[in-house]
């Protein structure tokens, strides 16, 4: 205890100037802080990117340097054929040579080299006729070689085998060249008609109607498919433009029987009798034994007998031996009120034979009626 109280009584003599003067240099502490940390960090990330990318771009720009001066070489080796060989073959050096070793160099080879079963063959291109665009080009090519020959030539030369320079490796663009055939007006016209004739066929009317009227407009002349249409529209009570268009085609044929007949049909379903006669007189001296019945009928609608007369007239100078010709001439006359000419062509009518049962009586009654 003595020595403590010594000691702490050695501390109060101290004086103020010698407590400074221990304390003369104070220990001061600083705290480092993370921001010299995070610029050397960002330096050394550019610096890499940067250094990345340099390398990168030398990297590209050697492999587009590769790329130009590689050129393509094409060489046709399928079409080279196998040679035979049997002795020494010397041909004049060409800008394409072939050099292999001979039988007794290939004996004296080490033991550790493979040796194939056909000789490979370097072909190298001459360099003294190299163009400038051309590098020195080596490429392996195998002969094949017959069975039991040796090769002793010591330079064989080929001038067929020439190596195709292609100066773009770019792969050729392969065209298709698609030519189309333009139809003559016949042969359009021919399919066409075959369309529509499949299209009939499934009852597809608007379709046909189409068709038919393309062909009528590259072929107006075309006298079957303006029949089919003016049929087609005369079946849908389409009256009037049927009208039209076989008035069209008897224009441009007047003489064709069946336009005027169809039109003819036309105007006796709208009630127009006259029309229909006068649509047929043009051709009433045709001798064609539908047209004249026709005829002959429209016009005692129409009370115009003496064409109906004339109508028989030609039936029967067509055909003389049949019965009904002259049993309607014998009508017609009979009509008129000539009655002696009528009974004449019923008893002309009634020797014939071939009246039907009931033709036979009324033809009898008649005349019994005439006084005959």
């Amino acid at each position: 205890m003595s020595v403590i109280n010594q000691m702490l009584k050695d501390l109060d003599k101290r004086s103020p100037e010698q407590a400074v003067e221990a304390n003369e240099y104070p220990v001061v502490i600083t705290k480092k802080t993370p921001f010299n940390t995070i610029l050397i960090s960002i330096a050394v990330i550019i610096f890499l990117n940067i250094a990345g990318i340099y390398m990168w771009q030398l990297f590209t720009e050697n492999q587009q340097l590769k790329a130009q001066h590689k050129p393509l070489i094409s060489t046709n080796i399928a079409q080279i054929q196998p040679l035979k060989i049997t002795k020494k073959i010397a041909l004049t050096p060409v800008s394409t040579s072939i050099t292999t070793k001979s039988a007794k160099a290939v004996d004296n080879e080490p033991k550790n080299t493979k040796r194939s079963d056909n000789h490979q063959v370097l072909l190298t291109q001459n360099k003294n006729q190299q163009t400038p665009q051309t590098n020195q080009i080596q490429e392996k090519v195998v002969l094949p070689i017959l069975e039991n020959k040796t090769l002793d030539v010591a330079q064989v030369v080929i001038s067929d085998v020439k190596p195709k320079i292609v100066p773009d490796a770019t792969p050729l663009k392969t065209k298709m060249v698609v030519s189309r055939k333009q139809l003559t007006s016949a042969e359009l016209i021919e399919q066409k008609l075959t369309q529509a004739e499949n299209a009939l066929s499934i009852n597809n009317i608007a379709k046909a109607e189409t068709l038919f009227e393309d062909i009528l407009i590259i072929e107006p002349t075309y006298i079957m498919a303006r029949k089919k249409l003016a049929a087609l529209w005369f079946g849908r009570q389409s009256y009037g433009p049927a009208l039209n268009l076989l008035s069209q085609g008897i224009a441009i044929a007047p003489q064709n029987s069946e336009l005027r007949m169809m039109k003819a049909r036309i105007h006796l379903k709208q009630g127009y009798g006259l029309l229909a006669y006068k649509t047929l007189l043009p051709m009433a001296l045709f001798e064609n034994d539908e047209y004249q019945i026709f005829l002959a009928n429209i016009a005692q609608k129409v009370k115009k007998y003496k064409t109906a007369i004339s109508a028989y007239q030609v039936l029967i100078k067509m055909q003389p031996d049949v019965s009904r010709w002259y049993l309607g001439l014998a009508i017609v006359y009979d009509k008129s009120s000539q009655f002696m000419l009528a009974v004449e062509s019923y008893t002309q009518a009634l020797t014939r034979g071939d009246l039907s049962h009931s033709s036979i009586k009324f033809a009898q009654q008649r005349m019994q009626a005439l006084g005959e």
